[in-house]
């Protein structure tokens, strides 16, 4: 419903727009204009009531007109209502949220984290609409090909949720709301949101040995006695996206080595730190049992919830080396 006054403009307290009321079953409704404290002084004019909606069984069955409770000082008025047929809702406006949102790509958990875009789509009397075609798209960015269409439900609402695929970056995200429904893209109908994937929360350590032989194990490794070991941690998370800037520490826990010192870097930008000792205790076959661990929270310590790995190395003498001679008459 409306107020105007006699040269058809609207005035408070429907100055920008229509007011909705929603009436029940065998109800109804009195537009008192005492309630309307914002109406002006010596108002002149209509009130107009419009059947936004109503179910075929239960029609509208009267609006009254030409009252006037002439009570002075009072702020009421005198106004007529017209009752006009049934109008059609349309979708004039939407909302899309959020417009920018950061999030890692995984959980602390190492599990993908998801961001789900709302999008409200509102009528002429800026209540939310249901029924109206929505399409969400990722159009650029690491996820770019994800989307999908629907149609907003009672609440006036469609939702789209999708899963990064583990890459770093920045999604850019179009919503297009078919506000005219005749399925072609129009001035107005889209949105552009921005979604930022960062470094997920989960941490992952890797950790391989350098043996003897050149190759590099994930679990014992032999080495000649007194020679240096080196072993390669790889912190990431979770995605596979190299974290850089984490100390790496390790201890010998086991072993005719234990205690000794264990020299370790920081994750560089590839994520990899590396940690090397030389054997100064062991007989051949000996073993040593070695902590990896990246120093989270840069006690030095390895707590239960930081990344850690152990490995063994096994120490052997070197192999005699062997000489042939030939004689030559």
């Amino acid at each position: 419903y409306a107020f105007y006054d006699q040269t058809g403009a609207l005035v408070a307290p429907t100055l920008t727009g229509p007011v909705s009321t929603t009436i029940g079953p065998l109800s109804a409704a009195t537009l008192y204009t005492p309630f309307f404290a914002e109406m002006p002084v010596g108002f002149q004019g209509s009130f107009l009531a419009t059947v936004v909606s109503s179910g075929a069984d239960a029609p509208v069955a009267a609006v009254s007109n030409n009252v006037n409770y002439d009570v002075v000082g009072d702020g009421t008025a005198a106004y007529n209502a017209f009752l006009a047929g049934a109008l059609e809702l349309e979708p004039t406006r939407f909302e899309a949220e959020p417009e920018f949102a950061t999030n890692p790509v995984t959980d602390a958990d190492g599990d993908p984290v998801s961001h789900t875009v709302t999008v409200t789509v509102f009528d002429q009397f800026g209540d939310p609409l249901p029924g109206v075609g929505v399409c969400v798209d990722v159009v650029s960015g690491p996820n770019a090909g994800a989307g999908d269409c629907g149609s907003t439900d009672a609440n006036g609402q469609s939702a789209f949720t999708y899963w990064p695929n583990g890459t770093l970056g920045t999604d850019a995200i179009r919503v297009w709301v078919d506000l005219d429904a005749d399925g072609v893209v129009d001035d107005g109908e889209t949105d552009t949101l921005i979604k930022e994937w960062v470094l997920g929360e989960a941490r992952v350590l890797d950790v391989e040995q350098t043996c003897e032989s050149g190759s590099t194990e994930t679990g014992d490794c032999t080495n000649t006695l007194a020679t240096q070991h080196t072993i390669t941690a790889t912190l990431t998370d979770g995605a596979g996206n190299p974290v850089e800037g984490v100390q790496v520490l390790a201890d010998i826990t086991a072993g005719p080595n234990a205690g000794e010192a264990v020299v370790c870097t920081e994750t560089g930008v590839d994520g990899v730190a590396t940690c090397t000792y030389t054997d100064a205790n062991a007989s051949d076959g000996d073993t040593d049992t070695i902590l990896v661990w990246a120093d989270l929270d840069g006690l030095g310590d390895p707590d239960a919830e930081e990344p850690q790995a152990e490995v063994t190395k096994t120490w052997v003498a070197a192999v005699p080396l062997r000489v042939h001679a030939v004689s030559r008459a």
